[in-house]
């Protein structure tokens, strides 16, 4: 059955109990689950059809994680809403930077390539970029049941993953030493498998694709 009555979807992102999607132009709608304000909506409560996050058409990227959701407006400012940011449910600016391109549940890629990452200390919604590399395709990771693993991939083709716990092999052969562990921490030759064709990944939950 459709879902809502919205067209044109360009990108959905669900981890947990909800699910954000991004049209071509731009408009940004969640639904599912909303009690601790992910769906950047107010009230908060569920949604149990498409809402409109913020005006439409001002979105170029989303990403949700387990209590909160994160997205990336055009203009380049990157905002955040659900419990992990505050009490109020609405979309708020993260820093004053307005230079990102793509984001996942803890991290996100600037313009000029160099990825920030969030720490695994409680509360902490600040990013920090993560090792000197400036060729950062894409980024995606998980932020549930503290798992929190994340995998990046470079423009070179080189695949990294790293923090969580590895219970499952969700990290592809690199050892986790820390549960902060970086990608240019881990020894050479760990990065997950030893390719550089990597076109993308997935990071969901337990397991990495």
């Amino acid at each position: 059955a459709q879902v809502g009555t919205a067209s044109h979807w360009r990108k959905l992102s669900s981890l947990t109990t909800h699910v954000c999607g991004l049209t071509d132009a731009g408009s940004l709608y969640c639904w599912g689950d909303g009690d601790s304000g992910q769906l950047g909506v107010s009230p908060k409560g569920d949604r149990l059809s498409p809402t409109l996050v913020g005006e439409p058409g001002e979105w170029k990227e989303v990403a949700t994680h387990g209590n909160g959701s994160c997205g990336i407006k055009k203009d380049g400012t990157r905002h955040c809403w659900g419990d992990a940011y505050g009490p109020a449910p609405l979309p708020a600016q993260q820093g004053t930077d307005a230079d990102w391109r793509s984001l996942s549940a803890y991290c996100a890629i600037k313009s000029n390539g160099t990825l920030h990452c969030r720490s695994n200390a409680l509360g902490d919604t600040t990013l920090s970029q993560v090792g000197t590399f400036d060729d950062w395709h894409s980024t995606v990771g998980n932020a549930y049941d503290g798992n929190n693993h994340q995998c990046a991939l470079r423009g070179t083709g080189e695949l990294y993953c790293w923090g969580g716990f590895n219970m499952h092999g969700e990290l592809g052969g690199a050892t986790v030493r820390n549960p902060a562990l970086v990608p240019d921490e881990i020894p050479p030759g760990a990065p997950v498998v030893h390719r550089r064709d990597w076109r993308a990944v997935s990071a969901p939950s337990s397991h990495t694709c």
